[in-house]
Formats: structure tokens, C-alpha cells, sequence
């Protein structure tokens, strides 16, 4: 399992500074983003769309995934994902690798990262005024570390676990928070 890195308090110091933006469940988007968008930006969108239905705000609230890599573009998530979210009864149609786009920051009001360097590399590409909206998955995870990339670990089930997790704790974020708190001020538990 991915550790922290040295510059964790850093990261946490400045995300608390910097984002100032509100989630709320009425008309809000969230955008997930990892390397090809074929494994666990994918992932976490169908879990994400699936608990926001049951949590009864589906109409309210739109979520999506991307890359930060073009090499995917246009293809299926992978089948050992799809696999996954057919054992767990999770809708997958649709599913299909796009690359981030400029346009994204202003569409969505939540781009969450998967891992620090995929952070690191929206920061750099959507920039500095998109920075309160572009947040690390970990920040959902009780260890907060990164969320391991099955096609290096090829361990598809630990990181099932981690974004079934972290997307528990975005449903219980979304639910509990209000119009006057952002994510950086709210403990998330």
C-alpha cells in the first residue's frame, strides 16, 4: 500500500488554505481523475453514482472521470473493473477513458485526485485559479494515502476496498455538510 509522502502536512496545510469552495448536494458535479482513466477514476465514479442513488440526490448531482494521460482515450474501463462492479451489483455501462480537459475545471466543482501525483498534475494543468477545487482522494481515507493503482499492485481488490471506502466518506461529507462549510474546514469522518 502507497505511504504518505514526507510533504503530507504541507499538501494538508495548503489545500486548508486554499479551498474555499462548497459542496453541497443540490446541483453540484465531481469529477474523479487518475492516469488513463481505465481503473480507478472509473471505479470510484460508478460507487460514487451508485451511493449518491441510494442516498436519494442522483438528480442533483453529476459525476464523471477523466485522465491526465491520452494513451486510453475512447477505450472501456478495464475488465477486471468491470468484473468488480459486476460482483458488487454496481451498474457500469458507460464507462469509457476521456482525457482531462481545460473546460473541466469550470464544469465541475470537485476534481478529486487519486493519488498525489495525478494532484499535482491537474494543479499544473488546470492551474492556479482552479486550485480550491482539485483535492486528493486520500483526503477521503482514513489513513490518507494514496489510492494504489491496481495495474502496478495487481491487487484490483485492496483498491476496490480503498475508493468503496473513500467514496463512503464523500456520501457522508456530501450529506453532513452545509452551504457555509467547505471540505477543508469539515472533519471528515
Amino acid at each position: 500500500m502507497a505511504t504518505k509522502s514526507p510533504n503530507w502536512q504541507k499538501l494538508k496545510e495548503r489545500l486548508k488554505s486554499s479551498w474555499q469552495k462548497i459542496i453541497a448536494p443540490k446541483g453540484k458535479s465531481i469529477l474523479f481523475v487518475c492516469l488513463a482513466n481505465i481503473c480507478r477514476s472509473p471505479l470510484a465514479e460508478a460507487l460514487l453514482r451508485e451511493k449518491i442513488k441510494q442516498a436519494h440526490f442522483s438528480q442533483s448531482i453529476k459525476v464523471d472521470s477523466a485522465s491526465i494521460e491520452n494513451w486510453r482515450n475512447g477505450d472501456k474501463a478495464d475488465s477486471r473493473v468491470i468484473q468488480l462492479l459486476k460482483e458488487h451489483q454496481i451498474p457500469y455501462q458507460g464507462l469509457k477513458s476521456r482525457l482531462l480537459k481545460p473546460m473541466d475545471a469550470k464544469r465541475f466543482d470537485l476534481i478529486i485526485c487519486m493519488d498525489t501525483t495525478i494532484y499535482d498534475a491537474t494543479r499544473e494543468r488546470l492551474g492556479e485559479s482552479y486550485f480550491s477545487k482539485i483535492v486528493p482522494f486520500s483526503n477521503f481515507l482514513e489513513d490518507q494515502a494514496d489510492v494504489d493503482d491496481p495495474m502496478l499492485t495487481k491487487d484490483f481488490q485492496t483498491t476496490y476496498q480503498q475508493i468503496d471506502q473513500g467514496t463512503d466518506k464523500i456520501i457522508h461529507y456530501l450529506q453532513n455538510n452545509t452551504m457555509n462549510q467547505s471540505a477543508s474546514d469539515s472533519k471528515i469522518q
